[in-house]
Parts: C-alpha cells; structure tokens; sequence
C-alpha cells in the first residue's frame, strides 16, 4: 500500500509548470515577503515542487486570499495520502473536487482505485485507473492485467527493484560461458520488447504530437565541439567519454613510441569513492577561446597564459575543482554548491562545446538514505562562478523517486540544446536561447525545457548510465534493464528492448559511415553472478551479438579507431579482466588480467602514425598497454585507486583515485 502511494506522489496526476530555479530564486525561511502576492507567488512554488508542508504554512498566513484555502487542502490532502490515510485524503479532494481545483476528481478517483484494489475487484480497479489521463495510472492498470493473466507477479516500482523477467533470464543463461571456459560470442540473440507506455512535455503542460522547431540532428564524435553562430567550437574532452557518443575521453595524439608513465603533478580533489557511483566521474580537459579566457576570474598569470588548457573535476565533496593542466596549480577558486546540505557530484561535469562558459553538472547522491530534492542537473556560469540554474529532479511526472544525477550532459550547438537524463528516468532536452555580450562581459540564458516520460509496467525506470546521441535519436538504459531510443524531435519512443539486467556503462555508438550505427551495451552481474556485453543495431534494436561473462560492468567501454578500428574494449569481471572485442562477431581478440577495480574506465590514445595504446586502472596504479595485443608496456602507482574515466589531452592525461587525489601524468 505504501508503495502505491509513495508511486503517486512521484507521478503525473498535477502538470504545473517547470521548476527552473536561478540564483536569486531562495525563499526567506520566516515567510516575511513584501507584499501579498509576493508571498503568494513563492507559495505556489513551493507547492509546485512539492514541498508541501513549507506550501501549507506560507497558505495559512495568506488566510483566504486568492485561492490559499484550496492549495492548502490540497497540500495537506497529498501529506495524508503519502501516509496511507486514505479516509483523510478522500476527505479533502472529496470537497476540492466539488470545486474542480486543479485535477482533484482525478487523485479521487485514483483513490477509489486503490481502494478496489487493495479489495480485490481488480475489475473496478482497472476501470478507474484507465479512466485516469496520467502515465502512472496506466502503468498500473498494465501491472494489475499481468497479474491478473498470472504472466508476471504484481512488481514494485522502487529504485533498484528488477522485476521478474524469465525471458531475459534464460538469455543471459544462454549467453554466459560457464567459469573454466572463455566467453563466447552468441550471434543475433534476440531479446525481449517489452511494451513502452510514454508521455512529451513542453514547459511542463503536457503535448500530443510534439514536433521540435529546430531539429536536433548530432553527427559523429570528432563533430561534436561544432560550430555556434560562425564561431569555432572548443579543444578538449568537453563531456563524459568525449562526446555524444561516448567513445573515448582523449583530445588529439602522442608522440610516437609510448613506453611510460610519469606523474606530472598530484592534487587534491575532495573525492570520497565510498559507496558512490563514480563509474560516471571524469575530469574535462578544456582549452578556452583567447577571448572567453580573459573574461574569466582566473588566478595571476593564468588569465593571460596562451592556450591554458583547465582541468575541471566535480568531487563528491561538493566542490568543483579546477587545475591547469601542465602544472596542476588552481587556475581558479573552487566553485561550492549552493545549498546548504551539499549535493555530491559524482558524474563527469560537460562544458557547452560552442566555447561558451557554461557548465552543466548533475548532483545528487542515489545511495544516500534519503531522498534529496535539492538534487538536480546545475547550470553555471563560468565568468561569475555563479549558478544560473537548476533544473530539478524532484518531479511528478517521473516513475522513479530517484531524484539524482549521476549522468553527464551533452549540447547540441547547432540548436543550443542541453540534452541529459535523470535518475528520475526522465529524458530533459534545454534550449538555452544563450546570449554573449563581451563588452560588457556577461552571459545570459532564457530556457526552455521539454522532457519525455516512459514506462514499462513492473519495472524500474531510474537510470544511472549516462546517454548518448547520434542524428536526432538518444539511446538510454535504465536499472531495470530498459534500453530505449527515443526520438529527440518528436519526444517519442523508436524501439525498446529489455537487457535483463541494471546498466551502469554508458551507451557508446559507433558509425561506420554508410547509414550504420552500432551501440555497445552491458550489464552488471545478476543473480547468478553473470553480466552480457552487446552489439546492437542502433536502427532498429536488433541485437548482433552477446558476449557473456562473470562479475559486473560498470565502466564505460572504448570504440576503437584508427589502429583498432575493429576492436571494442570493456572492463568486465568486477573490474578483473579487461576484454578487447573484435565488433564483427564478438570474438575475443586479446584480454588482460587486471587487479579488480569495477568503476574503472578504459581509454584509448593514438600516436601520429597511428599506433594505439590503452590506458586501464586497477587495484594498483595506472597501467599502459599496447592496443593491438594487450601486452603492458608500463604501470603507475598511485596513492588510492584509480576511478572513474581518465581524460587525455595530447601527451599528458588525468584521473582520479579514491583517495582524493587528481594525478596528472605524462606518457613518454
């Protein structure tokens, strides 16, 4: 019972407006606004991100103006329903709906539902939950069908739950090699489709037949830093694995020969690793436009130095760090959260790649015992090291309670757009409408923001994989085992496919050239202690081939190019062995035993004349191997273990381990 409340307070029965909070947007905690209105307006918004007991006290002192008494009982009658108060609830939307304030008759007749179902008429249940316009009603009415046939047990929604799914089971059992045998490659291994209710938003107010003014349309990954209003994009790694994506985290080529490691400098970082999900954290490696560079609030004589590249890392400690990349100094005051319980920040941190000092990082930690609805994707300005905006991941549209992020933003430059997902499971797109004026050295955005709403019946919807992008199509997975294309455009589903099992690696793409996109997948371990990497047709969601193996995958995998154009690299087992995949068939082309570290991320960087290299991290230190066959060429002790991604500008590259430190290191 609680369960079926606690899902309704998360979903779609009230559509108010987007809460897209700025920095001048805080409320004084005594109440004392200057006039009636004023006072008014911020307890609507109080009430429109749920805080209601916070709504409830500003409506009590505003008495009878305006519509105070009805937000107030509505207030009070969503508290009463979150405790299983069933008869108080009825009560107060009882008398809201006699009135027809805001969408009372439907949490009334939700009510009735609940209450045919906890007494066993699953037919009048389903009556009244279809009669509800609302993405959860339906998900449940599709729960209670598949119970009632006896095809799945009546499944919970909460954040880490994975619903029965047989089908899916006896495909991992298939595809998994046995403990003494190497894993083998299962061809064009289809999988289940599972039926995908959704919904579109625009500012909130739900649309039918959404249709985007300006098309998104994302090409390949050395595209991604684009072009903005005539202006060049940036130099770097600008986004979690490089870009839309998520190949690679490296910037330009080594000279050639690499044989070594040698650490440059070491800083702090505030990183804690301790039950986090930083299989998502990375630096970013950013070299600042001459122009932008001087408008920012560096340190002595980093404002003026030619082609400073800054090193950006978002730490669990509530910090934004920022380095120079040669000399690993500060270039810059540490930017801190704005609320007082700091939100962590456990994911890779993206910069808009048009050059504008913009930064988008998600906060929030999803282990944390409570729900946090201060947790959301924060938009900074990087010229005032102020924050612009918030946009919240406490929202009633969303299936799941998880309101973190843990994923990394991409941006769109030729339709300035901010594309993420959100633990809550919600897929945002963000026209920025951003404007520059450089005499006055300032920068201003006006958003816009749409989002799309899924789910599956029985599943769990919540997402801790960061997506990727390619053309007008996002590709995203949830801890359920929900992988999903949506059309950015249309906010509408392509095709879905279940994995049967959480994704924690980010989705990675690979183009061939012709109208051919691959996207490489994988799960972490399920009960039986087996995961699966795949090969899957980005088109149509035709799995090509499944690998099975022991233990988890976490880390994000690398696309090879160049040199290894046929090889795709995961770190598999738990962080034990690291897998070079032919991505024809499947097949093992070379693997390397590693010293365990599960959240540890490969990444690939090419020499000049066109030699491959991997670097992996493990249990002890950095380690180089040679990419065509593995061989190690050298390895790096560290203080900590390495996490995350690492990120590689020409010959110098930088992690984080779990002891707080940032390395950077050369590679001779």
């Amino acid at each position: 019972m609680k369960r079926v409340i606690s899902v309704l307070m998360a979903t779609c029965l009230l559509f108010l407006p987007l809460s897209f909070e700025n920095s001048t947007g805080e409320f004084a905690e005594s109440g004392a606004f200057r006039n009636m209105a004023a006072s008014y307006d911020a307890a609507c918004l109080l009430f429109e991100e749920q805080s209601y007991q916070a709504a409830i006290e500003l409506f009590t002192e505003l008495g009878s103006y305006r519509d105070s008494i009805k937000y107030r009982i509505y207030a009070e009658g969503m508290l009463t329903l979150a405790d299983g108060a069933l008869d108080d609830a009825e009560i107060n939307f009882d008398l809201l709906a006699q009135y027809d304030f805001l969408d009372s008759k439907a949490v009334l007749t939700y009510i009735h539902a609940l209450r045919a179902e906890m007494a066993g008429d699953t037919a009048k249940a389903l009556e009244l939950y279809r009669g509800i316009d609302a993405l959860d009603s339906l998900l449940r009415a599709l729960e209670l069908e598949k119970a009632q046939a006896k095809e799945a047990p009546l499944a919970t929604v909460a954040p880490g739950n994975v619903a029965a799914r047989s089908a899916a089971d006896a495909l991992a059992a298939a595809a998994v090699s046995t403990a003494t045998a190497p894993p083998v490659p299962q061809q064009a291994t289809e999988i289940p489709s599972p039926q995908i209710i959704s919904e579109a938003f625009d500012n909130a107010a739900k649309v039918e037949n959404y249709a985007r003014a300006a098309a998104i349309d994302m090409g390949d990954a050395d595209a991604y830093k684009g072009m903005y209003k005539g202006n060049e994009g940036m130099n770097g790694v600008l986004a979690f694995r490089g870009g839309n994506m998520r190949q690679n985290a490296a910037f330009g080529v080594i000279s050639p020969g690499a044989a070594g490691l040698e650490a440059v400098w070491v800083a702090d970082a505030g990183v804690n690793a301790a039950g986090r999900a930083t299989w998502n954290a990375q630096p970013l490696i950013v070299q600042w436009h001459k122009q932008i560079r001087e408008m920012m609030p560096l340190n002595g004589d980093k404002k003026n130095k030619s082609a400073l590249s800054e090193v950006i890392f978002p730490a669990s400690d509530g910090s934004i760090y920022f380095f120079d990349l040669d000399d690993g100094l500060p270039t810059r005051d540490a930017l801190r959260m704005r609320t007082e319980q700091v939100a962590p920040m456990l994911a890779s941190a993206a910069v808009h790649p048009a050059g504008l000092p913009i930064l988008f990082v998600g906060t929030g930690d999803p282990y944390s015992a409570t729900l946090e609805p201060d947790a959301g994707m924060a938009v900074h300005n990087l010229l005032t090291q102020r924050e612009m905006g918030l946009v919240r991941g406490d929202r009633r549209e969303a299936l799941s309670l998880d309101t973190t992020f843990v994923t990394s933003a991409l941006v769109d430059t030729a339709t300035d757009t901010m594309i993420t997902v959100g633990g809550n499971g919600l897929l945002y797109t963000m026209a920025l409408n951003a404007a520059t004026d450089s005499a006055r050295q300032e920068i201003a955005i006006a958003p816009k923001v749409q989002f799309y709403a899924s789910g599956v019946a029985g599943m769990d919807m919540s997402v801790q994989s960061s997506l990727a992008v390619y053309g007008g199509t996002a590709y995203f997975a949830s801890r359920g085992g929900i992988l999903q294309a949506v059309d950015l455009n249309t906010l509408t589903p392509g095709w879905a496919v279940n994995v049967g099992g959480e994704t924690r690696a980010a989705i990675a793409l690979d183009a061939d050239g012709a109208g051919g996109v691959s996207l490489y997948t994988a799960t972490i371990a399920d009960e039986t202690g087996k995961s699966v990497i795949r090969r899957i047709n980005a088109v149509t969601g035709e799995v090509i081939w499944g690998v099975g193996v022991s233990g988890s995958v976490k880390a994000s995998p690398v696309i090879g190019q160049n040199g290894i154009g046929d090889l795709v690299i995961f770190a598999a087992g738990d962080g034990s062995t690291l897998y070079a995949l032919e991505k024809s068939t499947g097949t093992i082309a070379w693997q390397c035993a590693l010293s365990g570290n599960d959240v540890a991320s490969p990444l690939a960087v090419y020499d000049e004349q066109g030699g491959a290299y991997i670097l992996q991290g493990d249990a002890k230190g950095m380690r180089l191997l040679e990419a065509g066959s593995g061989a190690e060429l050298d390895a790096l002790e560290v203080e900590g273990t390495p996490m995350g991604s690492p990120a590689a500008f020409g010959n110098m590259l930088v992690f984080a381990t779990d002891a707080g430190k940032l390395y950077g290191v050369t590679i001779n």
